[in-house]
């Protein structure tokens, strides 16, 4: 499963985005306070913080046997949930990386899947 989430990374790469607005609009924020972008911003906070994974995680750290000292296993089983924290959230970063490279290009409003497939289809020539 881990190599599907880095193909994500790979096709953000090659996604032709605009990398210097990328990483402007990463740290610059820009708030508004229409429904557009409450919506969005609550959308965003849903999915990126989702207590699914985070339930997920402790649960597999809780199954996974360690050797050594109880400090030492809990400086491990930190490490793990930190690494898994942060590559979780990268991973949902470049995804919306590909998705505003191909549908924001495209200036696309998607509502259905119909209208998805139909999209995908005819950008990929």
């Amino acid at each position: 499963m881990s190599l599907a989430f880095v193909t994500y990374i790979i096709t953000a790469i090659f996604s032709r985005a605009d990398w210097q607005a990328v990483l402007v609009h990463t740290f610059v924020p820009q708030i508004g306070f229409d429904s557009a972008t409450i919506s969005s911003a609550v959308a965003l906070l849903g999915a990126t913080f989702s207590p699914y994974s985070m339930f997920w995680q402790v649960q597999a750290e809780k199954e996974e046997s360690r050797a050594g000292s109880q400090k030492k296993q809990l400086r491990g089983a930190a490490l793990d949930v930190a690494l898994g924290v942060v590559a979780g959230n990268l991973v949902s970063y470049f995804i919306i990386v590909c998705t505003a490279a191909t549908l924001f290009a495209h200036h696309q409003n998607i509502n259905t899947a119909a209208a998805a497939l139909l999209f995908y289809g005819l950008a990929s020539g």
